[in-house]
């Protein structure tokens, strides 16, 4: 799939829940340069998210099936770790990877991948991906913010607002 056909199937599957930004721009202080996301999702009903203002940036990737290089993955993550250090209206957000990078677990042993995906939830990036509950915004492989058949889930009970640095 083309990332074109990526971008185009699952913002059409997002925007009865969300209201969809393409194209934004964000501004990274600690490098003062501007970047480019190829998406920002705000819910268009926040009643049920504790953190009212939640919104989260999408990074799209094209991949072939049998396209398994970790320099692709490694390209994408490294803009998400940038992109989450940027501020879109007065604040940093989550990031969200789509696919899902689970095509790294036939390359690595379990706990390899299952180490890597939480340093990623530890810089606030997840994971956009088909579950058995629809489309979802998954952290950590296994937590559930949101889903397209149950709506919002550990986001009534998660604020998802990452910390810099050594912050507490």
């Amino acid at each position: 799939m083309t990332e074109k056909e990526v971008v185009k199937l699952v913002l059409a599957k997002l925007e009865p829940h969300f209201i969809v930004l393409t194209e934004q721009y964000l501004f990274n202080k600690n490098v003062k340069k501007r970047f480019t996301i190829d998406a920002i999702i705000k819910p268009k009903d926040n009643s049920l998210w504790l953190n009212k203002d939640i919104k989260f940036g999408i990074e799209f990737k094209g991949f072939k099936d049998n396209e398994i290089d970790e320099k692709h993955f490694y390209k994408q993550i490294r803009q998400c770790a940038d992109y989450r250090y940027c501020i879109f209206e007065g604040e940093a957000m989550p990031i969200l990877l789509c696919p899902t990078i689970a095509k790294l677990k036939e390359r690595y042993d379990i706990a390899q991948y299952n180490m890597f995906i939480k340093c990623l939830a530890a810089f606030n990036i997840g994971e956009l991906k088909t579950t058995e509950e629809g489309l979802s915004i998954v952290f950590s492989d296994t937590h559930i913010i949101w889903s397209e058949k149950k709506g919002v889930k550990e986001g009534k009970n998660n604020k998802l607002k990452g910390k810099f640095g050594g912050e507490l």
